[in-house]
């Protein structure tokens, strides 16, 4: 421990540094590492007065300047357990506010995080991969493989800044190791979600200008081969599985990086590398627009370092040597962000699962014994189900010890967020000794945007925002984000679209309530998307628009939001098809099933519908669920055809016990 005497002794470094016209000497700059080493959370007014005489002595040269070298040592001293153990909430703000400015200023990208993990923290394991002949990768592995990959890429795409390539794989390692490989050589990169169609997929590579496409097999590769002639800007596609890489004489990611020779030298790619600013574009991120097109978020490097020090500062009792099982998709924020750079940030170990099933995670749980797990409210309902069965198979009534040894006996952490999870799950976690915490974030704003605070949940809260963010409620009960980790805007976003209004403020479409003590509650949402119970983005109008022109459909109303799957309350248009009339019940159903079948072809699959009914009339506005535009008013919808809606949800299984 440091004595007291640590926050006058930072005043003392900050007046030296702060000499004009004298150079640092070598023991200033010794001795303000030491003590940048060795900083508490109580020194937050010296390190205030320390980290404005550093940003002072900025030079515009590249490299670690001595200033430079002393504000990331600092960094890394916040997110280390010393620091953190000794954290109070209402230091976070005043540490988040002093250390973002920090990050920019000094240029604190997240290759300069990968490169001081590196020199401080070699032999952690970074990467674990169940099942897998690599086994684990120290920090060092993915350092040496992630320039041995921007290498062989850089020498492909050459010394283009604007050069850009896409991901399109679903949770594998080659696929995190090729985008660390970008995030941290300056390399623009946009992972695609694995589970859009082939007209999505090709959307995006023409708008991102993708002129490499990683692949991770056949399904993927079949998505853009027939489709070649409309991506003139896409000029080699990669493939992670050999035999499709084979089967269509495309290049497997052994072969880029056997075949480049060192045609790009390694330090030339570090001089690529040490060039990244702050604010430089680094990945773009694609999600469902209301109309169904994606939109490409664009994110900055300052973007991804902030939040990765503001969400540390948010969980003081996550970081060195925990161990997260993970199984979200590294194509969307929460998995890419949280878990994978946050993995990184905090000098914990990812351990990527082998599969999203549950009897697959619960193996996982048990062989890995995780400390923490992060997910959509899907995975912890089924867990708390497992056990709940365990408990009922025994004849026990509390099922949290089940659930402590479904989980490998380690669990401490978990989040749920992107979705309602009830709050009698979150209960039963709490006794089990689990901090299950609930969440409310987006893709714009790097993940996290409200959360509740380890040991203050609150039925139905959503949390209190994060460190580094603010959050504003509109006149009509809408949450405004702004803050260094909200995205600066969409990519490419036509003349309009600006994503900001002229305060600066995001508009999330979404509408909260605040209580007394600050917690957020959802009360509903202002734009036309839903997330279903998996936190997938699914826009309804998108659905219902591939029955606008069906001459047998009147109306489309489609229900999934915050539930498993999507179903659809269908009104026949009976006075353009009269041939409707003489068709009986069970004909009606069928006509409407063969277009429901064939609008699921154009659907990825989390968006197709499960399920139907005939509504007994057109919904209107004499009920309220018409707007005077004619627009749906969706929760009016839901409520007035809840006995519609309900049945399609129920459970179709059963599981007992009989005898053995």
């Amino acid at each position: 421990m440091l004595p007291e005497a640590q926050g006058p002794a930072l005043v003392r470094l900050a007046a030296a540094w702060a000499r004009p016209g004298v150079p640092p000497s070598q023991d200033l700059q010794k001795a303000t590492l030491a003590a940048a080493a060795e900083v508490r959370p109580q020194d937050l007014p010296g390190a205030a007065e320390l980290v404005q005489a550093l940003l002072g002595r900025l030079e515009p040269a590249e490299g670690r300047q001595p200033a430079r070298s002393a504000l990331f040592k600092l960094l890394d001293a916040v997110r280390r357990r010393p620091f953190l153990s000794a954290l109070t909430p209402d230091l976070a703000p005043g540490w988040a506010g002093l250390l973002v400015p920090a990050i920019d200023q000094a240029d604190y990208t997240f290759g300069e995080l990968l490169r001081s993990r590196e020199e401080t923290d070699p032999r952690t394991v970074a990467i674990r991969v169940p099942g897998s002949e690599l086994g684990d990768l120290t920090v060092a592995d993915v350092g040496r493989r992630t320039r041995s990959l921007a290498r062989s890429l850089l020498s492909f795409l050459g010394s283009d800044p604007e050069a850009r390539v896409a991901i399109l794989s679903e949770n594998r390692l080659e696929a995190a190791l090729v985008d660390l490989a970008c995030l941290g050589n300056g390399i623009v990169d946009a992972p695609l979600p694995a589970n859009a169609t082939a007209e999505q997929v090709v959307y995006m590579l023409r708008h991102s200008g993708a002129r490499v496409l990683f692949a991770e097999d056949e399904e993927q590769v079949s998505k853009v081969l027939p489709s070649l002639a409309q991506l003139p800007a896409l000029e080699e596609i990669v493939v992670f599985s050999p035999d499709a890489a084979e089967r269509h004489g495309l290049l497997t990611l052994e072969q880029m990086v056997d075949q480049d020779g060192g045609a790009f030298a390694d330090a030339a790619r570090a001089v690529r590398a040490g060039a990244v600013r702050s604010r430089d574009l680094a990945t773009v991120m694609y999600t469902s627009g209301t109309t169904g097109t994606p939109k490409g978020i664009a994110f900055s490097h300052l973007n991804i370092v902030s939040k990765r020090l503001c969400r540390g500062l948010a969980l003081p009792e996550v970081g060195e040597g925990d161990v997260f099982l993970c199984y979200l998709p590294l194509y969307h924020t929460f998995g890419r962000y949280l878990e994978l750079t946050g993995t990184l940030w905090w000098g914990a170990t990812y351990v990527m699962a082998r599969s999203t099933a549950i009897p697959s995670l619960l193996e996982d749980f048990k062989a890995v014994r995780p400390t923490v797990f992060i997910s959509v409210p899907k995975k912890w309902m089924e867990i708390h189900d497992a056990a709940v069965r365990e408990a009922q198979a025994g004849e026990v009534a509390d099922p949290s010890p089940h659930l402590r040894a479904l989980t490998g006996g380690r669990l401490r952490y978990g989040l749920s967020a992107a979705g309602y999870l009830d709050p009698e799950v979150f209960k039963t976690f709490h006794r089990a000794g689990v901090r299950l915490l609930s969440g409310y974030g987006m893709t714009e704003a790097t993940g996290g945007i409200l959360m509740t605070p380890p040991g203050d949940y609150r039925e139905g809260s959503i949390g209190v925002p994060l460190p580094g963010i603010e959050c504003r409620r509109d006149e009509d009960g809408e949450l405004l984000v702004r803050g260094p980790y909200v995205s600066p805007g969409y990519f490419q976003a036509p003349q309009g679209e600006e994503a900001y209004d002229a305060e600066g403020w995001f508009h999330t479409g979404d509408l909260v309530s605040v209580d007394e003590g600050g917690h957020y509650r959802m009360a509903g949402r202002k734009k036309e998307l839903y997330k279903n119970r998996a936190g997938q983005t699914i826009s309804p109008q998108r659905i219902e628009n591939l029955f606008k022109d069906l001459d047998a459909v009147g109306q489309a109303f489609l229900v999934g939001d915050h539930r498993e799957y999507n179903t659809l309350l269908v009104w026949p248009n009976w006075e353009k098809d009269p041939s409707l009339r003489h068709k009986t019940p069970e004909e009606l159903r069928e006509l409407i099933s063969s277009l429901v079948a064939s609008a699921n072809r154009f659907l990825a699959p989390f968006e197709r519908v499960v399920a139907f009914r005939v509504l007994p009339r057109a919904l209107d506005q004499e009920h309220g669920e018409l707007t005077h535009k004619l627009t749906f008013k969706r929760e009016v919808v839901e409520r007035n055809w809840r006995d519609l809606v309900d049945p399609m949800y129920q459970q179709k299984r059963l599981a007992l016990r009989v005898g053995e």
